[in-house]
């Protein structure tokens, strides 16, 4: 497409956050794309809820900071509100809808309710619903249920928009979107990407013991299965990065890092990530691993089949298992140099053929260029 034909299309982004988290793969997902965007020479908006983090330095594009809803003390105790929240502010991304006029509306995350239930619908909408966590089993029937809410706004967003992404070609997302009811002609693969980092250090040295885990401390990401599961390995260390806990012998936990070349030091520090999440959808930690040619252990959850292969790039177990994912880090600390080796350059290979940076922005440019291309009345 031409610069003059990009610059005549209005693309509105919408997106509950995109201030530069250094862990928060949702919010860096949202900013790499709308720097892809705003370089590309689109004419973007982008749209946030007001109490969402503002980055720290000026933007290139516009941003509209709509209000949140207020709560009543009475909505503050359903379990709906989250849901019903997402649908109240839909109602405002609508007028500003009306107001942009754009071609092409993106929203990460549910929150087109109100433009999507209109009869006409002038802009092509694209829907990112990320990992789908939500009908995934999250490890216990309390975490199942606070989801349930959730399972009927996405659900419909992926029914009635243009086009789902989906991070993955193949596995557990796209099972899930069939089995919601988005027809597979309706799926746009966008995967995450993740730049590349320092790999030289990781050359099949052997003593191949430190573990790294990055992540926020919530249920989904399995940290107590994690520790219950080391405290049975002698030999081992394991750094923490984003979680403040009381950590047990052979154990760091550093909290919250925000300094982003601190966490690439972790990644080219350790020897293994571990992944051990009861739910996820392409997690951005683990192709950070990859980028800096890091193995990486992880569950068969979401498109997490798609990145680890068993001896390949790592050790893929089951969801919720103590004793296999205990098994896989003894296997991971016995694999000889020349072994570790082979695995960790399989693992930057990936990084750099299939969710690369470049390649991520070829894909979305692609997707939107196609879109822009097609006009879209009634």
């Amino acid at each position: 497409m031409t610069p003059k034909a990009r610059a005549e299309t209005r693309i509105l982004y919408v997106t509950d956050g995109f201030a530069p988290f250094v862990i928060g793969g949702m919010q860096a997902y949202a900013r790499r794309q709308l720097e892809t965007l705003a370089a590309a020479g689109y004419a973007l908006t982008s749209i946030t809820p007001d109490g969402a983090a503002a980055p720290s330095e000026p933007l290139p594009w516009p941003n509209l900071a709509l209000p949140w809803p207020a709560r009543t003390a009475l909505g503050r105790l359903s379990p709906w509100r989250y849901a019903n929240d997402l649908k109240r502010f839909s109602a405002a991304v609508a007028e500003a809808a009306d107001r942009i006029q754009p071609h092409i509306i993106y929203s990460e995350g549910p929150l087109l309710h109100a433009y999507l239930h209109r009869r006409s619908r002038p802009a092509h909408t694209i829907f990112n619903p990320h990992g789908l966590e939500m009908f995934q089993d999250k490890g216990s029937q309390r975490e199942n249920i606070k989801a349930w809410p959730l399972r009927g706004i996405v659900a419909d967003h992926a029914r009635r928009a243009d086009l789902t992404v989906c991070l993955s070609e193949r596995g557990q997302l796209q099972r899930i979107l069939r089995r919601i009811g988005v027809r597979p002609d309706r799926v746009a693969v966008l995967p995450n990407a993740a730049p590349l980092l320092d790999a030289a250090e990781r050359s099949g040295a052997s003593g191949r013991n430190r573990f790294l885990f990055v992540g926020r401390d919530e249920p989904r990401k399995a940290l107590p299965l994690l520790l219950s599961a080391f405290g049975g390995i002698d030999g081992a260390e394991l750094d923490l990065v984003g979680v403040e806990c009381d950590a047990p012998d052979h154990v760091t936990a550093h909290g919250a890092i925000r300094d982003r070349a601190r966490v690439a030091r972790f990644y080219a520090d350790a020897d293994f990530l571990v992944a051990p999440s009861h739910a996820e959808g392409m997690p951005t930690v683990v192709l950070e691993a990859f980028a800096a040619g890091l193995p990486v252990i992880a569950t068969d959850v979401g498109a997490n089949a798609d990145l680890v292969r068993d001896g390949e790039t790592g050790f893929l177990i089951p969801r919720n298992d103590e004793g296999a994912l205990r098994d896989a880090m003894r296997r991971a600390m016995q694999l000889a140099p020349a072994d570790y080796a082979a695995i960790s350059a399989n693992c930057l290979a990936i990084a750099r053929d299939r969710f690369s940076a470049d390649e991520a922005r070829n894909r979305l440019l692609s997707l939107l260029d196609g879109l822009s291309k097609v006009d879209k009345s009634g």
